[in-house]
């Protein structure tokens, strides 16, 4: 062969190995190789939630954390008070202060959803289904920003052993000042941390609903099972703060606790 065969041979094998990369390029970049001027994309991966975020969230009120009630005997009667529904009055009259409690917006409160079967039922009587969407919030240590509008003198109750002196205050608290008990979350202070709290005495409620004051209430929520028909006429819902631990009225911009409230 000369040199002019050679020559031929040689621009043949350069046009095929040319038209082999050409092909094969594209192939090449589908098992992950990139070009140089090419970024490199990944699926877009939520980052976990940590510490108090973590805590699963229905309806915008948190499920936890939760900790064991605390309680006492308070003048001879027990926490669980003397019958009709020993669970729930131990509820009432645990004594703990919560210690991180979850900023709920009042809305979310106020229409915080319970299951229709509770109603009018010792908690014992509750089905499973109910009682474990109910312990979804039950115990749950919230606080929340809203306007005091009415406080009233309980008579004698099963929390309290059917005492007429020592009774529960039942408080109601809403999202505007403007609004009525219908559209209102209860809250209630029982004696046992009235005793602890100087501040807390009728007066000083019934100041703070007279001014209509902004508060911040912190106390452990609950669902009180025994006032569904209440609810358009004296209360929004049947959840409720009760017991309450700590309240705060809002002073010139400020916060201050209601035990030191001049």
């Amino acid at each position: 062969m000369g040199k002019r065969g050679y020559a031929i041979v040689a621009v043949f094998v350069v046009i095929v190995l040319v038209v082999g990369l050409v092909i094969a390029l594209p192939h090449l970049r589908k098992s992950g190789d990139t070009g140089p001027d090419e970024a490199q994309t990944f699926p877009t991966v939520p980052t976990p939630p940590t510490g108090a975020t973590a805590q699963a969230a229905v309806n915008g009120v948190p499920t936890g954390p939760k900790v064991t009630p605390q309680e006492e005997t308070f003048k001879g009667c027990p926490a669980g008070g003397d019958g009709t529904d020993p669970p729930l009055n131990m509820l009432k009259n645990r004594v703990d202060s919560v210690a991180a409690p979850a900023t709920v917006p009042f809305e979310s409160l106020l229409n915080l959803p319970w299951p229709q079967g509770v109603g009018k039922k010792h908690m014992d009587q509750w089905s499973a289904a109910d009682r474990a969407e109910v312990d979804k919030h039950n115990g749950v240590g919230v606080t929340v920003e809203a306007f005091f509008i009415h406080v009233q003198s309980e008579g004698a109750e099963s929390p309290n052993c059917h005492s007429t002196t020592d009774v529960d205050f039942h408080e109601w608290i809403t999202g505007s000042a403007g609004d009525d008990r219908t559209k209102a979350v209860v809250i209630e202070v029982g004696p046992r941390l009235r005793a602890k709290h100087a501040g807390w005495t009728l007066k000083a409620f019934q100041n703070l609903a007279k001014q209509k004051a902004k508060v911040r209430v912190t106390g452990w929520l609950m669902l009180d099972p025994e006032h569904p028909d209440q609810i358009g006429k004296t209360r929004g819902n049947i959840w409720e703060i009760h017991p309450v631990t700590k309240v705060e009225v809002n002073q010139n911009g400020q916060w201050v606790d209601l035990d030191t409230l001049k």
